[in-house]
This record gives C-alpha cells, sequence and structure tokens, in this order.
C-alpha cells in the first residue's frame, strides 16, 4: 500500500521518505533475525532428529535469503529503496539526471544481476550482514 508522505505532519517530507525507505530493508534484517532466534531456540529445546535437521537449515536459508533481500534493496539505484536513501546527498543535477533514465539504468542493473556481476558484491555484503546476526543470536556461521 502507498503511502502519502505529503500527509506527515510530524516530520518533513523528505524525513518521510527516509524513514519509509529504510523500513523495507528493516523489515528483512529483523526476518532474518526472527528466523536465527527461532532456529536457536529450536536447536536448545528439541532433540535432534533428521526432521530437524531439515527445518534448521530452511530457517538458515529464510535467514540468508533475507539477509540478501536487505542489501539488494539498499541498491542505490533507483527504485530501490537505497536510492531514496541518498538522494537527499546527491547534487541536484545528478539526481534530476538519474531521475530522467531511471529505466535504464534499472536495466543495466537488472543485466548485470542476471550476468553475475554484481553476486560477488552483494553475497560478500548479505554474508557479513548474516554473520552478524549469526553472532548477535550466538548462532555458528550459516552454511
Amino acid at each position: 500500500m502507498p503511502i502519502n508522505v505529503r500527509r506527515c505532519r510530524k516530520v518533513s517530507i523528505r524525513t518521510a521518505q527516509v524513514l519509509i525507505s529504510i523500513t523495507g530493508p528493516l523489515a528483512f534484517v529483523l526476518l532474518a533475525f526472527l528466523m536465527l532466534i527461532i532456529n536457536k531456540i529450536l536447536l536448545a529445546t528439541m532433540a535432534v532428529t533428521q526432521t530437524l535437521f531439515y527445518i534448521v537449515m530452511a530457517l538458515q536459508m529464510v535467514a540468508g535469503m533475507c539477509a540478501f533481500l536487505a542489501i539488494f534493496h539498499l541498491l542505490p539505484v533507483p527504485p530501490f529503496d537505497g536510492y531514496v536513501l541518498i538522494q537527499g546527498i546527491l547534487p541536484r543535477k545528478f539526481a534530476i539526471w538519474v531521475e530522467q533514465n531511471a529505466g535504464i539504468i534499472y536495466m543495466a542493473v537488472f543485466i548485470l544481476l542476471i550476468a553475475g556481476a554484481l553476486s560477488g558484491p552483494l553475497g560478500f555484503l548479505s554474508d557479513k550482514l548474516t554473520e552478524f546476526l549469526c553472532f548477535i543470536t550466538g548462532q555458528p556461521k550459516l552454511i
């Protein structure tokens, strides 16, 4: 559901845009954290069985995917949330140029993603985020 930032009265429109944009990646980080907490609870309270092993693996994969999606949403390219976050610090002419060419930029990023050129940097950052979440929850590093 789209949010009308002009109806925000307690903060400026720019602040409202930033707060709204950060909620997407933050939701994925919180979901990954929740999956790791559930994983830890299951490992601490249940007997080790093959079923538990598959459940733990699934929770770990979901946590890893959520971490990847959080990093992916922070790409500083329109229409992703990362662009809205950096838009305020970009020079005005450059921001206008980026908005005018958003479709071309988006297609270029999509092609780079499909070609695998972004998998290294995105994978590295999502692995670091996952390692940090594992450290916070007291889990061993994910597979």
